[in-house]
């Protein structure tokens, strides 16, 4: 969505790889849905948040300024490895910071495709990070569904990578 507001000629470059990625979450969701439709039901009862944290919010607004000013430096003394390298470290925290930034950056400093790519890097640390969080965190069950679930993502947006890039 943030590719659609601050630039939205990058969208035709990312159709096919984030396409890529969606049919391949698709699939493991239609495949988890099947696969629990044999089990019989569990309930659980989950604690509910709060919506409209204004922490939430100042957290993500200091963690896009710390990503603008280190994409902005990795551009500057780097060049598009730097870009990529910025990428991959803020994509551990979060993908939306980052494709605001080199969105904005592939209208006047950076090429499409390296926008395009640095969006799916990111994309692909943060993938990494919640697999490693399910995993440390994940029962022997749920680290089975992981590594079947997340391992079919995060190998589609590898092939998006080189679909991109070709």
């Amino acid at each position: 969505i943030w590719v659609f507001i601050f630039n939205k000629t990058l969208l035709p470059g990312l159709y096919a790889a984030l396409g890529i990625i969606l049919i391949a979450a698709i699939f493991v969701t239609l495949y988890f849905y099947f696969l629990d439709k044999k089990k019989p039901a569990v309930t659980t009862d989950i604690p509910l948040g709060k919506p409209l944290n204004l922490n939430g919010a100042l957290v993500f607004g200091l963690l896009y300024m710390v990503i603008i000013f280190v994409v902005a430096y990795a551009n500057n003394y780097f060049g598009e490895r730097g870009i990529y390298v910025g990428s991959g470290i803020a994509g551990l925290s979060e993908v939306d910071a980052i494709t605001i930034s080199v969105t904005k950056l592939s209208v006047s400093s950076i090429s499409a495709l390296s926008a395009q790519n640095a969006i799916l890097i990111a994309t692909l640390s943060n993938t990494i990070v919640k697999i490693g969080i399910a995993l440390w965190n994940g029962s022997k069950e749920l680290r089975k569904y992981i590594y079947i679930g997340y391992g079919a993502i995060f190998l589609s947006a590898i092939v998006a990578f080189l679909v991109l890039n070709i």
